[in-house]
């Protein structure tokens, strides 16, 4: 899908892209791995090497630890994450518009195709509004509500403040136009 938008000479645009919330729950759990991995790893190696000196049924305690515990642990957390604002919206095509003269950054999220509008086989009297799902509106971020910006694997992750509370938004590196977009972006978001 193409659209023609009067940028500027100074603003970037990204293609339109989706980021799977996989990505959100990776980015997540590894900080949380790193910050607080030790706190579920001491207890569990305690456990199992006192279950290995002294009483075998501190094993079985350790083993439901990882085994059980653990996993209802990360269930939680996934849906924590999925509920965060800008996760659940991670899911609809988006583009980012970002204008340093105005100092903000929008994220315009667009409505999904239908199988039929790909193929171009269907037309607009055929098209129902009931059963469109609800596109998140525009989301309009001043750069001075931008706490960072890191570079995570083939995402750029922008964390920002909003009426929610924070929040974080991932744009793929290849949703850039072009690299020196990818490049200005981080630097002039971050020198606001």
């Amino acid at each position: 899908m193409t659209y023609l938008i009067d940028m500027g000479s100074e603003s970037v645009i990204t293609k339109d892209y989706t980021v799977p919330p996989s990505a959100y729950a990776q980015n997540a759990l590894a900080r949380m791995a790193s910050r607080y991995g030790w706190y579920i790893a001491i207890p569990i190696l305690i456990l199992a090497a006192y279950g290995m000196l002294a009483d075998w049924r501190w094993l079985v305690v350790a083993a439901a630890m990882i085994f059980i515990a653990i996993p209802v642990l990360l269930m939680f957390a996934w849906i924590h994450l999925l509920a965060q604002p800008g996760v659940s919206e991670s899911v609809f095509p988006s583009r980012l518009l970002f204008y340093p003269s105005k100092n903000q950054v929008l994220i315009e999220y667009l409505p999904f195709l239908s199988p039929e509008e790909i193929k171009g086989e269907l037309d607009d009297e055929h098209l129902s509004s009931k059963t469109e799902p609800r596109v998140p509106s525009t989301r309009i971020i001043d750069i001075g509500d931008i706490t960072g910006i890191e570079l995570y694997g083939k995402y750029y992750v922008m964390h920002y403040k909003c009426t929610d509370g924070n929040a974080q938004h991932m744009v793929p590196l290849s949703a850039f136009i072009s690299s020196d977009d990818c490049i200005n972006f981080a630097r002039i978001a971050t020198t606001h």
